[in-house]
């Protein structure tokens, strides 16, 4: 495994490009009750939307933050049999879970066990080709890839393939994905597939979905609440925002572990995504990792509008407390099976330790974050009970 701090940075390069679950049967809630530990406080020491009615089990000392979001991962609301049967065009509420199988250690460089849940809310609208397309918030299965006509849905495959280099060897990563609509249109299942080959990673994704609305803009729908705002201080330069059009919006959680002796580490990750329809993006995410022993931790914000695209990000070793007082974090999240929304600020207070990932490219370092820039989101998506 790459230890340096940048291969972290590898899922914001890839966000440049703009390529990021089951239901319960018995239909008891099940949470993951320690999603996030926020790190840092506003300036008053609440949380950014000023409810500091959340969970006391976080521990006020050190970075751990005053509080921890919970989540409902798992259970979906139950299917309204007053929606129409005609199409699947709608509002979606959709749960996720996908597990990555160790490969062969004689061969793989770097074995690993993963498994990640997720919840989304997403607008489904038939496209030019007449596909009813779930277009994720998850980064991984955004894709430009040319889809297939099913008995009940659609299927899509993506084969890359990547040339030799000096010592490794050739290798093809393919992915699939399988959507399958019921026959009333009022629930889908999905299906996909990666596989690194010769060796390396080999995910399963399964997926559920239940038709919440007949809209498919957020804005007007009288059965969905949603709004948008968009407050930040880049590169010195104030902005706001409050137009949105919901495409998807989004919260995942996934941990990563190796069994190898000679390799050992952990790698827990948590990201709330969203995407407008226009595919331009707000997304907040924190990596924990933990290498023989070393504990670092990475703290990530991407804001992007029309005249607009800014990305912050700091790592740092735990012990280092220069490093870990460097950038502030809060947050506010709601996610269960009515409600997918964040309220999540990152503040930069010293940057020495943050860093935007484009100012290092050359011509660019212009970009570096200044003392006082900040991102905040408040995004909620909430069906009217």
């Amino acid at each position: 495994m790459n230890k340096t701090p940048f291969w972290l940075v590898f899922p914001v390069i890839a966000v440049l490009g703009l390529t990021a679950c089951g239901g319960d049967d018995d239909g008891e809630k099940e949470e993951a009750e320690e999603i996030v530990e926020p790190i840092g406080d506003t300036d008053d020491g609440s949380s950014p939307s000023g409810d500091d009615s959340g969970d006391d089990s976080g521990d006020d000392s050190g970075d751990a933050g005053p509080a921890r979001s919970a989540f409902e991962l798992e259970v979906l609301p139950a299917v309204n049999t007053s929606l129409s049967v005609t199409s699947p065009a709608g509002v979606w509420m959709l749960t996720s879970s996908q597990t990555s199988a160790i490969p062969n250690e004689e061969d793989a460089t770097n074995p690993f066990q993963s498994e990640q849940q997720g919840r989304e809310m997403v607008v489904i609208t038939e496209n030019e080709e007449g596909f009813y397309e779930v277009t994720r918030c998850a980064s991984d299965w955004r894709n430009d890839a040319e889809l297939v006509e099913t008995d009940d849905g659609y299927s899509w495959t993506e084969v890359t393939v990547e040339e030799a280099d000096e010592g490794v060897a050739e290798t093809t990563k393919t992915r699939f994905f399988d959507v399958s609509y019921s026959s009333d249109f009022q629930t889908l299942t999905a299906t996909g597939t990666y596989q690194v080959t010769p060796v390396g990673e080999d995910l399963s994704l399964t997926m559920t979905g239940v038709k919440i609305s007949d809209s498919t803009d957020f804005n007007n729908a009288a059965d969905l609440t949603f709004s948008y705002s968009l407050d930040y201080v880049n590169l010195g330069t104030a902005g706001n925002s409050t137009e949105g059009a919901l495409q998807c919006v989004g919260a995942f959680n996934s941990v990563r572990t190796t069994e190898s002796e000679s390799d050992v580490w952990t790698f827990e990750q948590r990201e709330y995504s969203y995407f407008n329809t226009d595919n331009e993006q707000v997304r907040y995410y924190r990596f924990d990792q933990n290498v023989e022993g070393t504990e670092t931790r990475t703290l990530g914000a991407i804001i992007q509008e029309a005249d607009q695209f800014a990305i912050l990000l700091t790592n740092c070793d735990i012990t280092n407390t220069d490093c870990m007082a460097a950038a502030q974090w809060a947050e506010d999240v709601v996610v269960n099976d009515a409600s997918v929304s964040f309220d999540v600020r990152f503040d930069v207070v010293d940057n020495t330790y943050v860093f935007n990932p484009m100012a290092l490219i050359p011509f660019f370092s212009f970009l570096w974050p200044h003392d006082g820039d900040y991102f905040h989101s408040e995004i909620e998506a909430a069906v009217i009970e």
